[in-house]
């Protein structure tokens, strides 16, 4: 009676006996320790999935793709409202935080770019007069993006002279300076780029609206 009671006890307990006689524990059986709480850290493998999410993931709302740019990873926010070149800037800015893609505005470095802004093709805002991310603030006649990026596609503004420091786009495609105290419409551009404030110091009195 006493030896069935102690293989009972045995069998209840979850021990297996092997070949040589020895009771081992029963892995056979799930254990609950082995679920994952959805609290749990993110593992570095997550952590990697999340740094290797499409940029448009981070960008704010209000920004669009260009359908004709494919697979670029920026995004656009086209703005009606006029302002001066570095409000217009610093709005831009002030869409992004810590926890998205910066934002600033539009560095046109490709024709494709350009083209696609002209058109207007993230709805039906016409491009005509918009501020672009390009001045010669820091150095005059020393063209410079405002995330320090070289100026490799956008050519020499036309109309540049003392006191017209900022660049818009014109409907053609021109490039032209204007006095930054001047209020033009604008467009921002989020993506992996952050302004650079040395690009574009404080305009001189009477060029920066104030």
């Amino acid at each position: 009676m006493s030896r069935l009671y102690l293989l009972a006890l045995v069998a209840g307990c979850g021990f297996q006996a092997n070949n040589g006689g020895q009771q081992q524990p029963n892995d056979a059986a799930p254990s609950t320790d082995a679920v994952v709480s959805s609290d749990a850290p993110m593992t570095d493998a997550g952590a990697d999935a999340m740094a290797d999410a499409p940029t448009g993931a981070q960008c704010p709302a209000g920004y669009d793709t260009i359908a004709a740019l494919g697979n670029s990873a920026s995004r656009y926010r086209f703005v009606s409202t006029q302002l001066a070149w570095i409000d217009a800037e610093r709005d831009c800015e002030d869409d992004g935080d810590m926890m998205q893609r910066p934002t600033h505005l539009i560095v046109l470095d490709s024709v494709a770019e350009k083209t696609a802004m002209i058109t207007g093709l993230l709805g039906t805002v016409a491009i005509n007069d918009q501020w672009i991310g390009l001045t010669d603030l820091d150095e005059e006649g020393e063209f410079e993006y405002v995330t320090n990026q070289a100026a490799t596609y956008s050519a020499t503004p036309t109309g540049n002279a003392d006191n017209k420091d900022c660049v818009r786009i014109k409907e053609s495609g021109a490039e032209e300076t204007r006095s930054c105290a001047e209020t033009n419409k604008f467009v921002c551009e989020c993506d992996a780029n952050r302004a650079a404030p040395s690009q574009f110091p404080n305009p001189p009195d009477g060029n920066n609206g104030d």
